[in-house]
């Protein structure tokens, strides 16, 4: 299975636009240090209430610290039948990066 990739350029376009749901998988703490607008924090002991609600046609934009454990949560929702998943390039590093070179 390939799972797509998603610059933080291109990534920013969704959000800027509300055209996809981000999902950060880091912990609650991280999180709470700071996340990108609007993400949803989903942890084993969340993902099953989440799943019943989502929309598995929206654009989904799942991210963790550096974007490696995000591959295998792509590949998750992949398997629950979401159909327009991506991984965030760099994870949320990444994102802070592509923050303060803009």
């Amino acid at each position: 299975m390939q799972i797509q990739e998603i610059a933080a350029a291109e990534a920013n376009q969704y959000l800027v636009n509300k055209q996809a749901q981000f999902i950060d998988i880091r912990d609650a703490a991280s999180y709470a240090k700071g996340h990108i607008e609007g993400a949803v924090n989903l942890s084993d002991d969340t993902i099953e209430a989440f799943l019943k609600g989502a929309d598995r046609q929206q654009v989904q934009i799942i991210y963790c610290y550096h974007g490696y454990s995000s591959l295998g949560a792509c590949a998750f929702f992949i398997e629950k039948g979401f159909e327009k998943v991506f991984n965030l390039t760099g994870g949320h590093e990444g994102w802070l990066r592509y923050l303060n070179d803009a």
